[in-house]
């Protein structure tokens, strides 16, 4: 887990969930609690303050998002 501020009363968080101890394969991603569909986050959606998590799995699947 990783907590960083630049000291303007934003808290930026991601967090990483594994379901195995050797996962390495991202199963979802979210922001604010909103499953993420795209590969890519906006600067916007981080500027004031965010936490992002990544589930991660050990097996190989096709993370489902739209590009």
């Amino acid at each position: 887990d990783l907590v960083r501020s630049r000291g303007l009363g934003d808290v930026y968080k991601r967090q990483v969930l594994k379901d195995t101890p050797d996962a390495c394969y991202i199963k979802s991603v979210s922001i604010n609690g909103k499953v993420l569909d795209k590969g890519w986050i906006y600067h916007r959606e981080i500027a004031e303050g965010a936490t992002l998590v990544y589930e991660l799995t050990n097996k190989e699947n096709a993370w489902h998002i739209n590009e």
